[in-house]
């Protein structure tokens, strides 16, 4: 019952079943859950939220959806962009921006990329 409580307060029952969430993090196979396994529930229902905000992101900017964003891409969507610094940049700026989050160097970046921009600290 605490669990239930938890899991609820925490937001992370969405289309899960309480039950199918405690013997996922019940890795001691006790009738218990101990706080190391709720936690790593909690941080990966996290981890999850935002990678699916980060994709969210990633096809708002990948107009053609080719799966990688291109420096035209880039252009179109600062070109929409309300901010006038972002409607200013160079073609040179954006394919810098680009170079910066390509970290396969393909020219592109594509959602790992993507995703390992927003995962670096500064």
């Amino acid at each position: 019952d605490d669990f239930k409580a938890s899991v609820a307060m925490a937001g992370l029952a969405d289309g899960v079943s309480v039950e199918e969430l405690f013997s996922h993090a019940n890795t001691g196979g006790s009738t218990e859950l101990d706080y190391t396994e709720f936690l790593a529930v909690a941080l990966q229902e996290m981890h999850m939220e935002k990678e699916d905000l980060c994709l969210q992101a990633f096809c708002l900017i990948d107009k053609d959806k080719d799966g990688n964003i291109t420096v035209a891409d880039l252009k179109k969507a600062f070109r929409n962009s309300s901010n006038d610094q972002m409607q200013q940049l160079s073609s040179e700026e954006v394919q810098e921006m680009l170079c910066e989050a390509d970290a396969d160097g393909d020219g592109v970046v594509n959602f790992a990329d993507f995703i390992n921009m927003f995962s670096r600290r500064p």
